[in-house]
């Protein structure tokens, strides 16, 4: 009867036999965890795109501003004016002569005048305004360039109601920024240039009249 050892020499042989012959070195130096995993996810290829393809954009677009002003303002001014003589055309005779303008009886007034003026003005404002716009357009691939990233065009013309509403948008993108389901998030779209305009009805009574807006240019206040 073969002794323990034997078996565990034999056992050990071949597993030295086999890592020296597969192919020359090891096999085990080529797994993967990829390969051998059960729940490892491959990662997905990137798409390739060409000119004319269709790509969705989601627009997100938040902006918020805030800000804050004080003004303090004072202005003090005082002048004096005095004339000391002032005079005037009289007839006498057959011609005409110059004689004190104010006088009260044989004694000429020297008239004087003091201005002061005094202004203040003490303001303050704040500002806080919040816009966000959420839509979606489809966009065209007006040209690959060489590393690959896509131009891309985009315009929607919509009409309800008699409201016109234009969405129309302008980039860049990489292509591995394109999900799954053929969508990428406006916040990937390099040299963005997105414009949205509404006209109609209720678009015209909501803007404001000619009139008030020279009336809001020319207030000093």
């Amino acid at each position: 009867m073969m002794s323990t050892r034997y078996w565990l020499t034999l056992l050990m042989t071949a597993v030295l036999l086999v890592e020296t012959t597969w192919a020359g070195e090891s096999f085990w130096a080529d797994a993967k965890v990829s390969e051998s995993s059960y729940i490892t996810v491959k990662p997905m290829p990137t798409r390739t795109f060409k000119k004319h393809d269709i790509i969705t954009v989601i627009i997100t677009e938040k902006a918020k501003a805030s800000g804050e002003g004080t003004l303090d303002r004072a202005r003090d001014m005082s002048k004096s004016l005095k004339v000391n003589k002032w005079f005037r055309l009289v007839k006498q005779g057959d011609g005409l002569t110059l004689r004190q303008a104010l006088m009260d009886g044989d004694t000429a007034i020297t008239p004087e005048w003091d201005i002061e003026y005094s202004d203040q003005d003490a303001r303050e404002g704040t500002i806080e305004r919040e816009d966000k716009f959420e839509t979606s357009v489809a966009a065209v691939v007006r040209d690959v360039k060489p590393n690959g990233n896509l131009l891309i065009e985009a315009q929607s013309v919509t009409w309800l109601n008699g409201e016109k509403r234009v969405i129309s948008l302008t980039g860049m993108i990489r292509p591995e920024d394109v999900r799954a389901n053929n969508t990428v998030p406006s916040s990937c779209v390099a040299f963005a240039q997105i414009h949205y305009d509404t006209g109609g009805p209720a678009s015209d009574g909501a803007r404001r009249g000619w009139l008030t807006r020279i009336f809001d240019f020319i207030n000093p206040f």
